[in-house]
């Protein structure tokens, strides 16, 4: 269960082509979805922050996380 949900923004203007506006909403999204199905998360936190041409969407959560040496041994197929 979320206990709490946390979107912060810079407050700079975004503009941005629908097509990537899209994409970024759908990126995002996918890993709301995830936190919420597998990291047993309590907290989220979203950020997005506009640096020269650069947008950076960033997800932060309080869950469980995962190996990460299980991905250095499957190799590039996925």
């Amino acid at each position: 269960m979320i206990f709490g949900l946390t979107i912060s923004d810079d407050s700079k203007e975004k503009q941005v082509d629908e097509d990537i506006r899209v994409m970024l909403f759908q990126m995002t999204r996918e890993l709301l979805v995830n936190v919420i199905k597998h990291a047993k998360a309590h907290n989220i936190k979203v950020r997005t922050v506009k640096r020269d041409d650069i947008i950076r969407i960033t997800v932060q959560d309080d869950g469980v996380g995962f190996d990460t040496a299980i991905l250095k041994n499957r190799g590039s197929g996925g």
